[in-house]
């Protein structure tokens, strides 16, 4: 199993790139949407990770009505999942690899939190019509789910040639509520143009703290193609309802072997959303916890919502435990069973899942990256001392 040490871009004023310096733990990143914009100064982070930033303002002002209309986050395409071939993905090399990578071993997961007392109240009354859309919806009715998803209110066991897991509706679970209850509140569909693309896209992503979300680095940047444009996040997006409203990134970073390479090894990326109202996104949603250099040995909680199990409308879960690393040049990829496709890019991987619940549980540990030709086997970025200086950078903004 080997590292690699990404390469760290210089950027001088005026966009002129000036030359490349080895170093650990690096990150890229972007600011956008739509007035002037201008080159910062590349800012030294703790252990040596640099962010390389180009700041260009949102509007002060943004009508909560401005925001995509129903028809369009209905007809938006999920991004793929990338589907890589059974021969890239051998085994690692040391046996029975579950362990640590790099750094101390189990340090202290951070904690989670719920969104503030009245964050739910004031969301109904904003967006009154949403929340009545999604309580006369029902998934069972909608065209296209897979019989895959269990039909009933309680999680199925399913078996694949990766290994068993279980997979439901998240919806289903928490009878007719995920809009309302923690943590699916701080999970939700993520929109974007690919530059050269038509039309809209979507992921899956996080609130991983203050105004941060967390999600995979190719949901942010194609590399050939460049970064995506006009990012938005709906918590608890339900079947093209948006009970929670919308939130606008003017920030996006991922780690720089995605952004150099597409290595899937650092296939993690994470968004600085504007604030609405006077509050950041994480008090009005709540935010998950997060893991890091724990064992890559753990059961999984798999939140995503993707266009081949109830066409990418609905949060699904898939349940499971770690079947096997993938050895890639970097920090091995972590993979479980798992029946999701497109559109459940950057889906948490949570553990000690427990909804409604804040304190030592729900800590995000992967999010979906790619997945195995042929298998419903996925894979997710081990989440290592490179991932904590990102998101830790991301919950400082």
């Amino acid at each position: 199993m080997s590292k690699v040490r990404p390469i760290f871009f210089m950027l001088a004023l005026g966009g002129i790139l000036l030359g490349f310096l080895l170093v650990p733990n690096l990150l890229a990143t972007v600011t956008q949407e739509t007035a002037a914009s201008t080159s910062n100064p590349i800012a030294i982070l703790g252990d040596g990770t640099s962010v390389i930033t180009e700041t260009i303002e949102l509007s002060d002002t943004i009508p909560l009505d401005d925001r995509l209309t129903r028809d369009e986050m209905l007809a938006a395409d999920e991004l793929d999942v990338e589907e890589l071939d059974p021969t890239e993905l051998a085994p690692s090399d040391e046996d029975d690899d579950f362990g640590v990578l790099d750094g101390e071993e189990d340090p202290d997961p951070v904690v989670g939190e719920v969104p503030d007392p009245d964050a739910e109240e004031e969301m109904r009354r904003l967006f009154a019509e949403e929340w009545a859309g999604i309580a006369e919806e029902d998934p069972a009715s909608l065209d296209g789910t897979d019989e895959d998803a269990a039909e009933d209110d309680e999680p199925r066991a399913l078996n694949s040639s990766a290994g068993p897991f279980d997979g439901y509706y998240a919806h289903r679970l928490v009878v007719n509520s995920t809009a309302s209850k923690y943590p699916y509140t701080a999970i939700g569909k993520l929109f974007f143009k690919v530059p050269g693309n038509s039309g809209w896209s979507s992921c899956t992503a996080t609130v991983i703290g203050r105004r941060a979300l967390i999600t995979a680095g190719h949901c942010l940047y194609t590399r050939g193609k460049g970064w995506h444009q006009d990012v938005r996040f709906y918590p608890a997006y339900q079947n093209g309802y948006a009970p929670w409203g919308e939130f606008r990134a003017q920030q996006l970073a991922v780690l720089s072997g995605w952004f150099s390479s597409s290595n899937f090894a650092y296939d993690v990326g994470v968004a600085i959303m504007k604030d609405r109202s006077g509050r950041r996104i994480s008090q009005w949603t709540g935010y998950l916890g997060y893991m890091y250099n724990f064992s890559a040995k753990q059961h999984f909680h798999v939140v995503g919502y993707p266009g081949n199990v109830g066409n990418g409308r609905w949060p699904i879960i898939c349940a499971g435990q770690t079947q096997r690393r993938a050895s890639l040049s970097g920090p091995d990829p972590v993979g479980i069973a798992c029946h999701q496709t497109f559109g459940s890019s950057g889906g948490p991987w949570i553990v000690n899942y427990k909804p409604r619940y804040r304190s030592a549980s729900n800590y995000v540990n992967s999010v979906v990256s790619y997945g195995q030709v042929g298998t419903n086997r996925m894979y997710g970025p081990y989440f290592d001392t490179n991932v904590k200086n990102l998101i830790q950078w991301a919950r400082s903004k």
